[in-house]
């Protein structure tokens, strides 16, 4: 992003909001018409806390693949599923880098603005190009709406509160392989 700034061209930042639970199961349903409702209803409520579509096609075609797309089937694919993971492998390299970074330097609690300080100095240190601040807290946006990572305090404004993430070393570890 920084690179495309200096050329003035800069791209327009689309957040397209997650799937609910009704609108899962209607998809769910419209593609797998011979599939057992219970099963549908599951996948749907499990998805629901990602609300990526994709990954509740892909559970569901898991299960049609391994016999029928019974509850049974549907619940053994979910619960050999790990939504952090998956939503990891399917982030940019550059948003991966940065949360590595982060997850290494929130060690201790820090503010927004006090983590784009360290995110930055460990990007020029190792001669990269840190986002300007106002990105950073865009992706980090966009990490929180995946519960990649939390916002905490009570100050109104974001640059002031405290972050927290939510991933493992274990998941960071498996979306870079």
């Amino acid at each position: 992003m920084p690179k495309l700034e200096r050329r003035n061209c800069i791209p327009e930042i689309v957040l397209f909001p997650a799937y609910t639970k009704p609108e899962i199961l209607g998809i769910l349903q419209e593609n797998f018409q011979k599939g057992d409702q219970v099963a549908l209803e599951y996948c749907a409520r499990q998805v629901e806390k990602v609300g990526d579509i994709r990954r509740a096609l892909e559970i569901c075609k898991n299960s049609v693949h391994k016999g029928e797309l019974t509850f049974a089937s549907t619940a053994k694919t979910v619960n050999s599923w790990n939504p952090t993971t998956k939503v990891l492998e399917q982030l940019p390299q550059m948003q991966k880098t940065a949360l590595s970074i982060c997850k290494k330097l929130l060690s201790r609690p820090l503010t927004t603005t006090q983590l784009h300080s360290a995110y930055s100095t460990t990007c020029v240190r190792n001669g990269g190009e840190a986002l300007p601040l106002s990105e950073f807290i865009e992706m980090l946006q966009q990490f929180c709406s995946l519960d990649l990572l939390v916002f905490y305090g009570n100050s109104t404004d974001v640059r002031k509160k405290r972050v927290a993430i939510q991933v493992t070393d274990q998941d960071l570890q498996k979306a870079f392989s």
